[in-house]
């Protein structure tokens, strides 16, 4: 009796040395079979000794095969079946020198089977030993039969595959059609790429024809204004020759009309001047739409061309299957779709640093550090926060959680490549090699079916760059092996990784600003210590995303004109609940934004200062109004940075020239200017400072100034431009040729120096003449006619007026809040019968 063999490896090391025998002859066939009879009986003793169920059925396979070679090469008619593994028995409850377990055998009901065994693996082996010829394969009902032995022999189970083989090989003709698909599918792709290009360029374009009209309707509106102040002052002047005219002589009144004629010259340059204005507001207007169109147009290619990564990827998945299995030949396959699937030369990206640049601070063309870690952040993350960089994005990783605090992304649209590509579960996830094990994540937390493994750096966003060889497998090689690694996943949900979060990666690659090219993206969790756990594990509850970019400015400045930031904060539970959040599939951008300052202070993080200066600016705070904000960039307009300078002018002319804005926030706007033009304030500008300050306020229409409830802001205006004018008179201050333009325009729409029809009235009591006389002077150098000043006994703060007439109301109000402006803080107006039409009498005292 043969010794059995006592373990797995034993029995596998004795049927590998049996296999590598060469075959019997006739000499020494006895000998070959005595050694496969001991090895068929020790090798069914083993399974007492075997414990693991993979383990035993290869023993069971291995004992099979040579039981079935033993039958076949004997002489004799043999009816046996074949032996089965014994069962399983611990050495510890084997008596001491108790006899090896004896394999046990099927009973008599097996032997049909074993004989179909032998005749099938008999008929195999004959195939073998014929080079595989056809005539031997089985068709029909016989192959149908065969297929329930291919697990008992492995030369039966090589014999029913090729005869499936063969059987299909007439059935492959819908797969040529599928790969002339493939083909059509990447030509198409190759052409959606193209004309993404050339419509970019056609934005580019169209927006510079927007920026250039949009300058010219400005120089318009200047210009029309310099002919609407000429026009002005002829009118007054042929005024004042009509009326002298009866005294001139005839050559004086020769020039008087050389006069009217320029007079009339003007204004009708001036009128042509505001039709060119009008044209040239229609074009930028054409220009917008254009401009608007193809950027629509631009973000409906990129979604195409996302639609056709996915069919060409299921194309191409579906093509490698067919190869596994043998339906079909690679020499079968089109020149096209061989070069997409190729078996290329791997690249182990992990010992190339050159291909694992990472994420680049400079890529925006500014600054944009990584965001830095809290102090209580840092002890948690690995390596002290050191960045982990892979293709064109970067990971900081939290070594406590085993998840990344975020990923950091060059996204750069123009070299977006469309790969073959086998996304996950096909494509599993690895643990990153530089790295230790422990600090990563491991697959079973995503046990769950319930959850799915979420990527924070996205497939779409990283695939680009001349890293990335033309060989398009190749190159889907290191863009996954970059990918799917363990730092750079966590567990989400299904509903939320497949729905709202995808749907936000969708509108971050097309929709963020549509016409930046390089865009970064900053993408994490949010970790709490109450995360509820599953299966053991802490899950996130809520994800963010910040999106920073520059829009490019085609203007003949050089460098950015402004920069853009998009900020996002998602949770996957329902509100209040550890319940998974229902499957959305759309995006609204504005459901889930947020100041980046609300990110900072649920992770810890802070962000580069153009990030948070440029948040800051686009969205208020909490209770904050566009009014506010606005008012807070008035500071702006003397910024060291000219295109900035522009930039905040141009906002605040648009809301308060063209009415934007409705009063109350309007009025936020012009106080914030007005704050800025007071004495103290204005002298801090400088020359630049006070030309956009002056440039803005001039802008604001004399409808808006006229208005009742802004009263006391144009009094407020009209005695800083008083200041300023004084200033200038004493040659303190100076006023540049253009600043004195913008000043001309102000001070006509707040009627500053326009003399008044009233005549005024001043009594004082309590103050001295000489402060009397100073306040009647600052008024009549706003307009208003006082010819004198009058102590009296009567105490008290009012400017009277006749209620009965309408324009001295309206004087009397204005008055008032001239004198508010000044000072006297307590000056109101009141009606009083007994005061004659026409006249308006101020009463002030201490």
């Amino acid at each position: 009796m043969s010794e059995p063999f006592k373990s797995f490896d034993a029995l596998k090391s004795a049927y590998d040395a049996l296999a590598g025998q060469p075959r019997a002859g006739s000499s020494d066939k006895d000998s070959h079979e005595t050694a496969i009879r001991d090895f068929v009986e020790a090798a069914a003793q083993a399974g007492a000794f075997i414990e693991d169920p993979n383990q035993r059925r290869s023993a069971q396979d291995m004992l099979d095969y040579w039981f079935t070679h033993l039958l076949a090469s004997s002489d004799a008619e043999m009816d046996v079946v074949s032996p089965r593994l014994a069962d399983y028995r611990p050495v510890a409850e084997m008596p001491k020198g108790a006899a090896e377990p004896s394999a046990k055998t099927e009973s008599q009901s097996d032997l049909e089977r074993s004989r179909q065994i032998i005749r099938l693996g008999a008929l195999a082996r004959q195939w073998r030993y014929n080079d595989e010829a056809k005539g031997y394969l089985l068709k029909g009902a016989a192959l149908e039969d065969a297929k329930q032995y291919s697990q008992e022999d492995r030369d039966i189970a090589a014999l029913v595959a090729a005869s499936e083989r063969e059987e299909r090989k007439s059935k492959n003709t819908w797969i040529t059609a599928l790969a002339v698909v493939a083909i059509l599918l990447a030509v198409l792709a190759g052409i959606a790429i193209l004309q993404a290009r050339t419509a970019t360029a056609q934005a580019k374009l169209a927006k510079e024809q927007m920026i250039r009209a949009e300058q010219n309707y400005t120089l318009a509106q200047e210009e029309k204004a310099r002919a609407d102040a000429a026009a002005k002052l002829a009118l007054e002047e042929q005024k004042r020759a009509d009326a002298a005219a009866l005294a001139l002589t005839q050559e004086q009144k020769n020039r008087a009309e050389e006069q009217r004629a320029e007079a009339e010259a003007q204004r009708r340059a001036a009128e042509a001047a505001a039709k060119a204005s009008d044209e040239a507001r229609l074009n930028a207007e054409k220009l917008a739409e254009q401009a608007k169109a193809d950027t629509e147009a631009l973000s409906k290619r990129f979604a195409e061309l996302q639609k056709q990564q996915v069919v060409l990827d299921a194309a191409i998945e579906v093509i490698r299957k067919q190869l596994q299995s043998g339906e079909l030949q690679r020499s079968e396959l089109p020149e096209a779709i061989a070069e997409l699937i190729k078996p290329d030369a791997v690249v182990d990206v992990f010992s190339d640093p050159s291909i694992l640049e990472g994420y680049k601070s400079g890529f925006l063309g500014v600054d944009v550090a990584l965001p830095a870690l809290s102090e209580t952040n840092r002890p948690l993350a690995f390596d002290g926060g050191r960045s982990l960089n892979y293709l064109n994005y970067s990971i900081v990783l939290n070594q406590q959680r085993r998840m990344a605090f975020y990923s950091a992304v060059n996204l750069d649209r123009d070299q977006l490549r469309v790969l073959p590509g086998r996304p996950f579960p096909s494509y599993p996830s690895k643990p990153d090699p530089r790295i230790p094990r422990e600090v990563q994540l491991l697959p079973a937390w995503f046990v769950n079916p319930a959850f799915d493994v979420g990527h924070l750096a996205w497939r779409s966003e990283i695939s680009w760059g001349q890293v990335l060889p033309a060989v398009p497998n190749t190159a889907a090689q290191i863009l996954n092996d970059s990918l799917y690694v363990f730092t750079n996943i966590t567990p989400q949900f299904d509903t939320f990784n497949q729905g709202i979060w995808a749907a936000l990666d969708r509108w971050t690659l097309t929709k963020h600003n549509p016409d930046a090219r390089q865009v970064t993206i900053f993408t994490g969790p949010v970790f709490a210590t109450d995360d509820p756990v599953f299966n053991g594990v802490s899950i996130p509850r809520a994800f963010w995303k910040v999106v920073v970019s520059a829009t490019p400015n085609y203007s003949q400045s050089a460098g950015p004109s402004s920069y853009v930031v998009d900020a996002f904060l998602i949770s996957q539970f329902k509100p209040g609940t550890i319940e998974k959040v229902d499957l959305v599939r759309s995006f609204d951008p504005e459901t889930y934004r947020v100041p980046v300052a609300e990110i900072e202070s649920l992770t810890g993080l802070r962000f580069a200062e153009i990030i948070e200066s440029t948040d800051r600016n686009r969205l208020p705070v909490i209770g904050e109004t566009i009014g506010d904000v606005m008012a807070s960039r008035v500071g702006l307009l003397d910024a060291p940075d000219a295109p900035q300078r522009k930039e905040v002018a141009q906002e605040l002319v648009s809301a308060l020239r063209d009415g934007a804005m409705v009063w109350s926030e309007q009025q936020k706007v012009i106080s914030a200017l007005l704050a800025m033009a007071q004495d103290t304030s204005v002298q801090k500008l400088s020359a630049t400072g006070r030309l956009n300050l002056l440039f803005v306020l001039s802008q604001v229409p004399a409808s808006t100034w006229d208005n009742a409830q802004a009263v006391d802001l144009k009094a407020t205006a009209r005695d800083a431009v008083a200041v300023l004018e004084s200033r200038a008179a004493a040659g303190s201050t100076e006023i540049g040729a253009q600043t004195r333009e913008h000043l001309a325009r102000l001070e006509t729409n707040i009627g500053y120096g326009k003399k008044s029809t009233q005549t005024v009235y001043l009594q004082f009591t309590g103050l001295t003449r000489n402060a009397a006389i100073e306040i009647s002077s600052r008024m009549q150098q706003l307009g208003w006619n006082i010819p004198g000043e009058e102590r009296v006994k009567e105490g008290a703060n009012e400017v009277r007026f006749n209620p009965a007439v309408e324009a001295d109301e309206e004087a009397a109000e204005l008055l008032a809040a001239d004198l508010r402006a000044l000072g006297r803080t307590a000056v109101t107006a009141k009606g009083n019968k007994r005061i004659k039409s026409g006249n308006l009498e101020i009463y002030l005292s201490d």
